[in-house]
């Protein structure tokens, strides 16, 4: 994880961890 998410507010490290997880979830789907 970059460190640039440390300076984030909790919310927002959330959202992208869930749009990450989203992600990979989609690409694991495709195969």
């Amino acid at each position: 994880m970059p460190t640039r998410l440390n300076i984030l507010p909790p919310e927002e490290k959330i959202q992208i961890f869930l749009k990450e997880i989203l992600r990979l979830d989609q690409m694991a789907d495709d195969k």
